[in-house]
């Protein structure tokens, strides 16, 4: 166990040195391993080497004792305080303790008083210290036996043994939030994640851990012999929903069989993972028991034609249907499709991923340069291995089912066609920073080609296109004299005023200012 660490604050140097000298520090199981003359000085180590207990006067230079001990109980709630003042006035006291400190004390100073509130401190930060290291080995072990990278025989003498000698079974609950990220937000959330589920479930007695795979444990308990795994399914619905509410994410839980004794949890571990995978099919936010039939294994696929035959089916219902008929007729063809691998996601995906580019292929046919900008939009089909529901997976089916028609569609059409889409594209998208790329990708042509084409059927650039659209809209922005001519440039996609400015007048032959003047002086019909 670590030295428990003090630091003194007393501006008047008499006193600062007679407490230092007061007592054999060691002996009360801590150390005085720092001074401060200072109320900045004092906060300035706080926050770069944090002493377990501060003795603080409470009238200082710099930064008086009680604004000292509010800024630092915000950042360090665990730090100790004990106040030290000349003031015989009770509402200083009251302040004192109600900012959090632990002990509040008249000057001159009783060394024995003093000395009974730091060996009472250092016993209660000890006994916390030595509370957390349990918690933790608890913890640790836990994981391991979850895992299966510990084996339970050995292990009966353990913080875990008491616990499961108490309880008739258990099951085990993983819960994870749905939107299946390592963020930051989500690592905060999993710490929060066991004060907010040991206070919901207070009385049951749980165990938590969180998995280095991302996912939050709770090891449910039953005191009495319980044969049905649906018994407490309301509770844990309820968890579920006030979890979700309090993190404003969604969250699903998969829930193991009852077991019996720490030799299970591994076990109990694969279960509820096996359960939590339901949700491909039962969809975020969802609630999942297991049961025997969650296995892989369910399906053998004998047809090896299946992806071949579904490709064929979704290329030949993009020849006949289009628009809204496509997507709902494409919809009610992803579960024809997909249907003979039952609930086996793996298979479900790679199957996916080898009709999609079968139907790619058979759309685009030899046109290797459209075949590359469709997988680059779709990932190479990443996000499909990512998909987390099945809906998710029926969403990319759909969209590449109309991008598929949209291609066909533009393929058959004149080129004034395209040149039509790409004016209505910049028309509607002027404001943002759109570049000839992001045109290409939406009329299925490369940069390059895209942009000799718009050069040979209007005689002008991309660049000139884009820009004397915009400056057509500043035009009708500038009629506005309460608009600022910096604003009317943002507002209609330039980054810069001064080259807005320059583009301007290459379209109009004013300035913004002299188009505005001009505009404003003409006469009226009244």
């Amino acid at each position: 166990m670590k030295m428990i660490k003090i630091l003194l604050v007393e501006d008047e140097d008499g006193i600062r040195t007679s407490i230092a000298n007061a007592f054999s520090w060691n002996k009360l199981g801590c150390e005085l391993y720092r001074t401060a003359a200072s109320g900045l000085e004092a906060l300035e180590i706080c926050i770069q080497n944090p002493p377990d207990i501060v003795i603080s006067d409470i009238v200082m230079p710099g930064i008086d004792g009680l604004t000292f001990v509010k800024y630092i109980k915000e950042k360090q709630p665990d730090m100790q305080f004990i106040i030290l003042t000349g003031h015989r006035n009770f509402d200083y006291a009251k302040d004192a303790l109600n900012l959090g400190a632990a002990y509040f004390m008249l000057k001159p100073v009783n060394y024995n008083e003093l000395k009974e509130a730091i060996v009472s401190l250092v016993s209660r930060i000890t006994d916390t210290q030595e509370g957390r290291k349990q918690e933790i080995q608890k913890e640790q072990l836990l994981c391991g036996l979850l895992s299966g990278r510990l084996q339970p025989e050995n292990l009966h003498e353990t913080p875990l043994s008491s616990w499961f000698q108490r309880v008739s079974c258990y099951q085990v609950l993983t819960l994870a939030f749905d939107n299946g990220e390592e963020t930051a937000d989500n690592v905060l959330r999993l710490e929060n994640l066991s004060i907010f589920a040991g206070h919901m479930l207070k009385d049951y007695s749980c165990l938590f851990t969180k998995m280095d795979s991302g996912y939050f444990i709770i090891i449910f308990p039953y005191y009495q012999k319980e044969e049905n795994m649906f018994a407490q399914k309301e509770l844990f619905l309820l968890l579920q929903r006030k979890t979700a509410d309090f993190f404003r994410t969604p969250v699903s839980m998969g829930v193991s069989k009852l077991l019996t004794g720490f030799s299970q949890l591994h076990e109990g571990y694969i279960q509820s993972m096996r359960a939590l995978g339901q949700k491909f099919f039962s969809g975020n936010s969802s609630l999942n028991f297991f049961l025997p039939t969650h296995s892989e294994d369910i399906c053998q696929i004998t047809d090896f034609n299946l992806p071949s035959l579904s490709a064929q089916k979704t290329a030949d219902l993009l020849k006949r249907s289009n628009g809204l008929l496509l997507e709902q007729l494409a919809n009610d063809l992803f579960f024809e499709l997909f249907s003979p691998y039952h609930q086996n996601i793996g298979l479900i995906k790679s199957s996916f991923i080898i009709v999609a580019i079968l139907c790619i292929k058979k759309v685009v046919r030899e046109d290797s340069r459209q075949l590359a900008l469709i997988l680059e939009k779709y990932g190479n089909f990443q996000m499909a291995v990512k998909a987390q529901t099945l809906q998710d997976l029926k969403d990319i089916f759909i969209n590449l089912v109309l991008d598929l028609s949209e291609y066909q569609a533009l393929k058959l059409s004149p080129k004034q066609t395209v040149i039509d889409k790409v004016i209505v594209f910049i028309e509607e998208n002027y404001q943002t920073n759109i570049s000839l790329n992001d045109i290409a990708k939406t009329v299925y042509l490369s940069p390059s080609y895209l942009s000799s084409m718009i050069t040979r059927e209007t005689g002008k650039s991309f660049t000139d296109i884009l820009n004397e659209i915009r400056i057509q809209k500043a035009i009708e922005l500038l009629k506005d004299p309460k608009r600022k001519i910096a604003d009317v440039a943002y507002n209609v996609g330039f980054n810069e005023p001064q080259y807005f400015s320059i583009v301007f007048k290459k379209v109009t032959q004013l300035t913004p200012r002299e188009y505005r003047e001009m505009f404003l002086n003409e006469p009226r019909d009244i």
